[in-house]
């Protein structure tokens, strides 16, 4: 893929696009970018500069099409991972010869594919993803706001106390 056809690099200064690229390049370090890229400065004025030049939404948005752009070259889908971790899976139950000769699977590789695959199906989430409404049948539109006041300060005490 050559960097001066994506069309985001248009949009950008010569030293931003040279950053961009060299971002890309080095796996992204910032700091050794912006040094290449032609700002001046010592180590930590480069990467404050690389910094500053990753806030700004014309080099976010290059970035991003680059990344999607390699990620569609390299041909990386969700179907594509699933059947890679399927593989591993695999290739980790074969019996292979430990240091010592014996004959040993790895489990810790079956395990960790098996993780990931369960991850993408939301199978051990953490959060709990609530939608709807709540709604309740009492009108408090009549209520005094002294009565109110009085309730959310009991309602904060109770709740204080049982933490």
């Amino acid at each position: 893929m050559k960097f001066k056809d994506l069309e985001h690099l248009n949009k950008l200064t010569i030293k931003q696009a040279l950053f961009v690229e060299e971002y890309v390049r080095n796996g992204m370090n910032g700091g050794d970018a912006a040094g290449v890229a032609g700002y001046n400065g010592s180590k930590a004025t480069l990467y404050c500069q690389a910094r500053k030049l990753l806030q700004k939404k014309v080099v976010r948005d290059a970035l991003a099409e680059i990344t999607r752009q390699s990620m569609d070259a390299a041909q990386v889908t969700v179907e594509r991972i699933l059947a890679d971790l399927e593989l591993a899976k695999s290739e980790a139950m074969i019996p292979k010869a430990d240091a010592n000769g014996n004959m040993r699977r790895e489990l810790g590789s079956f395990l960790k594919a098996t993780e990931l695959q369960g991850k993408y199906l939301k199978m051990f989430s953490d959060k709990v993803e609530i939608t709807g409404s709540v709604s309740t049948s009492h009108d408090l539109s009549n209520v005094p706001t002294d009565v109110l006041n009085k309730m959310l300060k009991l309602y904060e005490k109770a709740n204080k106390t049982s933490k």
